[in-house]
C-alpha cells in the first residue's frame, strides 16, 4: 500500500487539529478509515485533482506509484534521515547557543522541549550538554530556563548556581568527586568562579577542600617545535579525512577538517592529549631532525595514523 508523507509533522491535540479529517475530528474516537463513504470519496479523486490540490511541499515524487520510487529499503528516508533521533547539527546548535545566547535558544526549546537535554561530542569523547555549557559559562538565566523545560542539573550546575547545600551533600557522600572535571576538563572550582558573587560560599567551601581545581599536565614546548607540528595530516581519501594542527587557546589545537578545534596538552616527547579526553594520546612521528611526517591518535582500541600532507 502506497503511503504519502504526512502533511503536518507537528504535534497535534486530540481535538481540532487533524490535517486530514478536519478541525472537528475527535482523535479519541479513532479514524473512520473503513467507512464506505470515505472509500468512495478517495476513488473519485483523479490524479490531476490531486496534483492541483497538493501543497507546495508535496512533490510529484510523493504521489508516484511505488515501482517508480524503488530504493534500498534499508536506506534512511531522504525527508527524515535521523527520525526519531535528534540530528547532530541540531544538537550542536542547541549546545552552542546555550553558552550565551538565550534569545536564540528560547524558540528552539519552546518548540521542542526535549532539546533542553541535548548533548554533543565536540571531539574525542569531550561530551557537553546544553545545561553543562550554560553552567561553565556562568549563564544563570539560561540554566534556569533549561531546567524549567526539563533539563537535568548536575554537580557542576549546583556549583555554578551557588547551591552550597546540594554541593556539600554530594561531596560529603562522595569526596572524590571534588576532583571531577566537567566539559573540556573544566574544574568544579572554575564553575564556582563562573557563578559570580552568588556562588561565593561554594567557592570558599571548594577552596577549603584543596583539591577541587585539578589542572592538566602541560609540559613546555618551544615555539619552533609548535610551528614544526602545525599543518594538515591525512588519514583517508576524503577532503574531510584530515586532522589540522593549529595554534590557539594558549597552545596547540587539533581538529578534523570542518570540525571544532580542541586544545592539546603536551605530555612530553611530542605526545599530547586533547581537552576533555585525558585518555586519548596524539603522538607525532619525527625522523631525526626533520619536521614531523606523521601522527598517530590512540583512543582505546581505535588507532588512527595520518601522514602529513
Amino acid at each position: 500500500m502506497f503511503c504519502a508523507p504526512p502533511l503536518n509533522f507537528r504535534r497535534n491535540k486530540d481535538r481540532g487539529s487533524d490535517p486530514i479529517l478536519g478541525r472537528n475530528h475527535d482523535r479519541t474516537k479513532g479514524y473512520p478509515g473503513s467507512h464506505p463513504e470515505i472509500h468512495a470519496m478517495v476513488r473519485s479523486i483523479s490524479r490531476r485533482d490531486l496534483l492541483l490540490a497538493a501543497p507546495a511541499g508535496l512533490t510529484l515524487a510523493s504521489i508516484t506509484p511505488r515501482a517508480a520510487l524503488a530504493r534500498d529499503p534499508a536506506a534512511p528516508s531522504p525527508l527524515f534521515p535521523h527520525f526519531p533521533h535528534t540530528d547532530a547539527e541540531t544538537a550542536r546548535r542547541v549546545v552552542g547557543l546555550a553558552h550565551s545566547k538565550l534569545d536564540e535558544l528560547r524558540p528552539l526549546i519552546e518548540e521542542r522541549p526535549t532539546l533542553a537535554n541535548a548533548a554533543v561530542d565536540w571531539g574525542f569523547g569531550d561530551w557537553e550538554t546544553a545545561i553543562g555549557a550554560a553552567s561553565h559559562t556562568g549563564q544563570r538565566p539560561i540554566v534556569e530556563f533549561l531546567i524549567s523545560h526539563g533539563a537535568r542539573p548536575d554537580l557542576f550546575t549546583f556549583t555554578m548556581l551557588g547551591r552550597l547545600d546540594a554541593v556539600k551533600s554530594i561531596l560529603d557522600a562522595a569526596p572524590a568527586l571534588a576532583t571531577l572535571r566537567g566539559p573540556h576538563g573544566i574544574s568544579l572550582l572554575s564553575h564556582a568562579k563562573a557563578g559570580g558573587e552568588q556562588s561565593r560560599p561554594v567557592l570558599d567551601y571548594l577552596n577549603s577542600l584543596g583539591n577541587a581545581d585539578p589542572t592538566y599536565r602541560d609540559e613546555p614546548i618551544t615555539e619552533d617545535e609548535k610551528r614544526a607540528l602545525q599543518g594538515e595530516y591525512s588519514f583517508g581519501p576524503s577532503e574531510t579525512d584530515r586532522l589540522i594542527i593549529g595554534a590557539g587557546m594558549g597552545g596547540l589545537t587539533i581538529m578534523r577538517a570542518s570540525g571544532i578545534p580542541r586544545r592539546m596538552f603536551h605530555q612530553g616527547h611530542l605526545e599530547f592529549h586533547p581537552a576533555g579526553a585525558p585518555g586519548v594520546r596524539i603522538h607525532f612521528v619525527r625522523l631525526q631532525d626533520q619536521d614531523p611526517t606523521a601522527l598517530r591518535v590512540t583512543d582505546a582500541e581505535r588507532v588512527i595514523d595520518a601522514n602529513r600532507c
